[in-house]
């Protein structure tokens, strides 16, 4: 019987970054600027994105790229933002990053694949310390062990490539003791980063897919949910948990 090792990404998987966001949006500038919060909020993914792999590229110092970041987004808005403007910002943002919770549904599905007793993993793109803290602010630790996190950031790789999806394979298969007896679902939101980068790697792929990701269709997933309920009843499908278990919410 294969042994399934399910694997998760973070950002806009198991919680929604937007939400932090616009909790630091609305407190610094609604009332001053009136923005439209769903073309705000794109717009940042779109600088996010940018600025981060000007960061992974050694082009710019993590600093500045939260700076930029900000910046960018507002300026693409129509608005300017101070130095100090968008600083004060990236200062909320984090506070708001550092309460954030998991999104509805989803801490009901960890603690029955765990309750199951199924490998649960974490393979997260980002600055190491950053993401743990984010780890822990959800309270994953419950679900997921520390020894099962990867960080993209602590290695100096970042998915989509191979390298770190086999890193983690070969960490997971040691940790669990497994010999080449896993078979890796990397569940993810991007099908650029996640999707793709799990295929390369000859994973099995679930993609949750996330409506404020805008992006070409790159590949297809083994599984597609349309949101956290129709995830639910893939890993069912799977095995991975009781079929007559629901989610109440």
């Amino acid at each position: 019987m294969e042994k399934k090792i399910l694997v998760f990404d973070m950002d806009d998987t198991l919680y929604l970054r937007k939400d932090p966001y616009l909790k630091a949006y609305r407190e610094l500038f609604a009332c001053r600027l009136s923005l439209d919060e769903e073309e705000l909020y794109r717009i940042s993914r779109k600088w996010s994105e940018i600025t981060f792999r000007q960061q992974k590229e050694g082009e710019i110092s993590l600093e500045q790229m939260h700076v930029d970041r900000v910046i960018l987004t507002y300026r693409e808005m129509g608005a300017s933002l101070s130095l100090q403007e968008a600083l004060h910002f990236q200062e909320r943002y984090a506070y708001y990053q550092d309460h954030i919770t998991l999104r509805e549904g989803m801490e009901q599905i960890l603690a029955a694949l765990k309750a199951h007793g199924r490998i649960l993993g974490l393979l997260s793109n980002g600055p190491g310390d950053h993401q743990r803290k984010k780890y822990k602010a959800l309270g994953l630790d419950a679900y997921i062990p520390e020894s099962h996190v990867m960080i993209s950031g602590d290695l100096g790789i970042h998915k989509p490539e191979t390298g770190i999806f086999r890193a983690y394979e070969e960490k997971l298969l040691k940790e669990e003791k497994l010999g080449t007896e896993g078979v890796f679902y990397m569940i993810g939101d991007s099908l650029e980063t996640d999707i793709a980068g799990a295929k390369a790697a000859g994973w099995k792929s679930i993609h949750l897919k996330n409506p404020e990701l805008e992006e070409e269709s790159c590949c297809r997933a083994d599984f597609e949910a349309a949101d956290v309920k129709a995830l639910w009843e893939i890993l069912k499908d799977l095995g991975c948990a009781e079929s007559r278990n629901t989610l109440i919410y």
